[in-house]
């Protein structure tokens, strides 16, 4: 089983909005894995995290999270997608 952005959509996004609503089209799922792969990666991550079945999946995202911040704090690479995407970590 796989979060979907749909599961953001509805359950976060109405008080936690970190995505334009064009980045929760399904049609857009390609251009923002290859464009904006910090936000897609904050979106699955908190789409996962109260699913017990996504236990597991949830995990690897918020190491993969982990592994994005510390190459943009450490590396001083960045842009607005990096921001979107991580702070609100």
């Amino acid at each position: 089983m796989v979060p979907n952005r749909h599961s953001y959509k509805h359950r976060y996004h109405p008080f936690f909005p970190i995505a334009h609503v064009a980045s929760l089209d399904p049609a857009n799922i390609r251009s923002i894995a290859s464009d904006e792969p910090h936000l897609l990666t904050a979106l699955l991550t908190v789409a996962s995290k109260d699913d017990p079945d996504l236990a597991t999946l949830h995990e690897k995202l918020v190491s993969y999270m982990q592994e994005l911040i510390s190459t943009v704090i450490w590396t001083g690479t960045g842009d607005l997608q990096t921001v979107e995407g991580e702070f609100p970590w």
